[in-house]
């Protein structure tokens, strides 16, 4: 039983230790897992064929080891590229936006000149309506001093003739 126990802890070990690398070895697992089945007693020789295993793993990886790291690379490079393609698509999508934003400016810009240009208009329309009202408020001013002289010389006048028909009727009465 400890015998057996101690079989599959090893043979755990054996699957974890494939399993990390990323290799398949079914072949060789079913053959080994038949024989041991078979002859369950022989644990030195399981050892021996787990040795044998690992040294041939070891083998395999160290042939393999720049198949694995190109493959790695490759994977790398694809994902790289992905990132490439993603952060490509963000670069498009905000200068769009930017354009965007751009063109409203420009609208925005044209509008404002186009105020700026009404407004320039109405300062020149109040600047002539200020002078109006500075002309019509001196032509009245002018009006009140004309109409006062005039009652005033309406008055001498006045004044002159009655004394000048005074005079005439004490000059012939």
């Amino acid at each position: 039983n400890e015998k057996e126990n101690l079989f599959q802890k090893e043979r755990e070990q054996l699957l974890e230790l494939l399993n990390d690398k990323g290799i398949k070895f079914e072949n060789i697992f079913i053959y080994i897992i038949a024989r041991l089945n078979e002859d369950a007693k022989s644990i030195q020789r399981y050892k021996e064929e787990i040795k044998g295993l690992q040294e041939k793993l070891k083998n395999y990886l160290d042939t393999n080891v720049y198949e694995i790291r190109d493959k790695n690379y490759e994977i790398m490079v694809d994902k790289l590229h992905d990132e490439q393609i993603r952060v490509h698509s963000l670069l498009t999508e905000k200068e769009k936006i930017i354009n965007d934003k751009n063109i409203k400016i420009e609208n925005l810009e044209s509008q404002l000149q186009s105020w700026a240009d009404e407004a320039t208009n109405w300062v020149v329309v109040a600047d002539k309506h200020t002078k109006l009202i500075t002309n019509h408020n001196i032509l009245k001013k002018n009006y009140e001093e004309l109409k006062f002289k005039y009652i005033m010389d309406m008055k001498y006048i006045q004044t002159n003739k009655n004394e000048k028909v005074k005079e005439l009727m004490r000059k012939f009465s």
